[in-house]
């Protein structure tokens, strides 16, 4: 079992640089809703709240059951 860390940063127009938009840029936040396509090897928070200047979670990846060869999966966020 490894466990890894994952950042998100978001991505904001470069042209928005009037005072206002910098202002609602800082208090940014969003709500995910988190989900491994691969549960049962892959395990991650159920929500993660992402800020303007960026988070990260982990996840913990557990390949031991898994047979051999190429595997690949997805965590994936849903706005709440």
């Amino acid at each position: 079992k490894q466990s890894m860390s994952i950042s998100v940063d978001p991505l904001f127009r470069k042209d928005d640089v009037d005072e206002a938009t910098q202002k609602a840029k800082c208090k940014l936040q969003m709500k995910f809703r988190l989900e491994s396509t691969a549960p049962h090897w892959i395990t991650a928070p159920d929500y993660f709240m992402l800020v303007h200047n960026g988070r990260s979670f982990k996840i913990d990846v557990d390949p031991t059951k898994l047979p051999p060869g190429v595997h690949t999966a997805k965590v994936c966020g849903y706005d709440t």
